[in-house]
């Protein structure tokens, strides 16, 4: 299962990998879903990440809660596609991999708590943490995603 966010958009997508008796590994997209982020959200987002680097400098862009905001959105809508394909499918989601381009999700939802969290981030987490595992989750870099 991968997620991934941009400024305008979330999308998630479900592979399934079949093995071959000869090994060969055959991937196959099972199903995608994709989110749109309103012209209002993303006039506030570019708000709110100039005004927290401005506060707390370049350095500390990737924990700008717009960002995060996004990237555990994408992260929590990969959890909730994944328990209704499982339901379908009648797979347990524990056999689920899941991956995201991220580092600061993947940080959160391994326990790592932050001052730059907002409530709704948080609550996120704790979503994505009762459907899934920390062990399930992955980080996989940017360009290969």
């Amino acid at each position: 299962m991968f997620g991934d966010a941009a400024g305008d958009a979330l999308g998630v997508c479900m592979y399934v990998v079949n093995i071959t008796p000869q090994g060969r590994q055959i991937p196959r997209l099972v199903g995608a879903k994709t989110k749109v982020v309103s012209a209002k959200q993303q006039k506030t987002d570019v708000t709110t990440t100039k005004t927290f680097i401005e506060k707390h400098g370049e350095k500390y862009q990737g924990f700008a809660p717009a960002i995060n905001r996004l990237e555990l959105g994408a992260a929590t809508m990969s959890t909730s596609f994944a328990q209704k394909v499982c339901s379908v499918v009648d797979i347990d989601i524990s056999k689920i991999h899941f991956w995201t381009d991220n580092e600061n999700t993947i940080r959160y939802i391994n326990g790592a708590r932050s001052d730059f969290l907002s409530k709704t981030n948080r609550d996120k987490i704790d979503t994505i943490l009762s459907r899934t595992s920390p062990e399930q989750w992955n980080h996989v870099e940017g360009c290969r995603n």
